[in-house]
């Protein structure tokens, strides 16, 4: 059990990582309204977006696996599972479009970027940051579960 637990926070961690950095890269490279800077950024960090989710789908089903002694429908995981899918859709609908925007400018070598750029994909970002924050809250403290 310790060795998948061990597993699930690694690849979280990990993945919530390589995903605000892809995030914050995404942020800098829009603001930067360089196209060369651009197509350097992407070819430096492209597949942390990649590896990002690939790490947290497996830290997914680890918590899962992980989740089953507590019972599935535990208040602490409810919520939880209800921060992840606000998390996703944040990231599906939001950020992933604002993304592949700017990437197909950076490759066009499109300058501005982002000719109407918006600060909703910022907002987004922090969204998400919180989302992923108060998850991992709820994962350490299990509000009322006494340990």
């Amino acid at each position: 059990m310790s060795v998948l637990l061990f597993l699930h926070i690694t690849a979280l961690v990990l993945g919530f990582a390589m995903l605000i950095a892809y995030g914050t890269v995404c942020h800098v490279v829009a603001r930067s309204n360089h196209a060369e800077f651009a197509r350097l950024a992407f070819k430096a960090v492209g597949k942390l977006d990649l590896a990002g989710r690939l790490l947290i789908i497996a830290g997914l089903i680890l918590g899962l696996l992980l989740a089953r002694p507590f019972g599935y429908g535990a208040p602490w995981l409810l919520a939880s599972y209800v921060l992840m899918a606000l998390a996703i859709l944040n990231g599906a609908l939001i950020l992933e479009p604002f993304q592949k925007r700017l990437m197909a400018a950076a490759v066009a070598g499109t300058t501005p970027l982002l000719p109407q750029r918006s600060n909703l994909a910022l907002y987004a970002n922090i969204a998400g940051f919180f989302f992923w924050t108060a998850s991992i809250w709820l994962m350490i403290a299990k509000p009322g579960i006494v340990q």
